[in-house]
């Protein structure tokens, strides 16, 4: 194969008979560009060859922000009142007719700035766009992560960046909570009625108890240890045979 000219060097794979990629951004010309297949075979060989070409583009993160779509607040608090009168979604913790939602996010366990999630999600939690972008694995420094990297960190559906959405309602939430951040420091999750209205969830007094509970068991595990230790250090031994 020739591009304007220049040949082509391509890399073989070794099963399936399909050609590794070759990069011709180099190759490639403002206008018009003249691509060129030659086949060398003989008339009996009847396998069909496909030669494609893809286009690429990079965009920075503040233009992707610029195009991503938004779930306007009206659309997303009428979404989650339409799942409470439903009390069908198995991926929400319902009670009666409330729900409870996360607004910390799951990649850096910090509020949520840009709380955004999949087109295709079916859950209402949220992860913060920054976070989410900057997580991604790459194989090296400036190259772009790959396909299956984009993928929600709540249900691991796909999370592409034209596939994220912004939730209008939990972006609001998020806006009043950082006023008085005081009051909601230590909030991690929001409790919303069938009426679209929310407050915020108060660390339980149960979670502290047991974590209380937690350290006091390593507490007296450390002091066991110590005893332990010390019984050890104080044991004498007696030799019986120096031969």
């Amino acid at each position: 194969m020739e591009i304007n000219g220049k040949r082509l060097e391509f890399r073989r794979k070794v099963r399936w008979g399909k050609d590794l990629p070759v990069d011709i951004t180099n190759f490639v010309q403002a206008g018009l560009n003249e691509v060129k297949v030659v086949r060398l075979s003989n008339l009996s060989d009847l396998s069909t060859y496909f030669a494609i070409i893809e286009v690429f583009e990079c965009r920075n993160e503040s233009a992707i922000k610029a195009e991503m779509g938004l779930l306007d607040e009206q659309q997303s608090r009428a979404e989650i009142v339409r799942r409470l009168s439903s009390n069908g979604d198995v991926d929400l913790i319902v009670s009666t007719n409330t729900v409870t939602v996360g607004v910390c996010c799951p990649l850096s366990f910090r509020l949520i700035d840009m709380p955004v999630r999949g087109k295709t999600c079916l859950h209402l939690e949220c992860f913060d766009f920054d976070n989410y972008m900057s997580s991604r694995p790459r194989e090296a420094p400036g190259i772009p992560p790959k396909e299956d990297s984009y993928k929600c960190p709540h249900c691991g559906g796909r999370a592409r960046p034209e596939d994220l959405v912004i939730d209008g309602y939990l972006k609001g939430v998020l806006a009043k909570m950082r006023e008085d951040m005081p009051k909601y420091e230590d909030v991690k999750h929001i409790i919303i009625d069938d009426k679209g209205n929310w407050e915020a969830k108060q660390p339980n007094e149960s979670d502290e108890g047991s974590r209380r509970q937690g350290l006091g068991k390593n507490e007296r595990r450390e002091s066991t240890t110590s005893i332990v230790g010390k019984l050890k250090r104080e044991v004498e031994i007696i030799c019986i045979d120096d031969d």
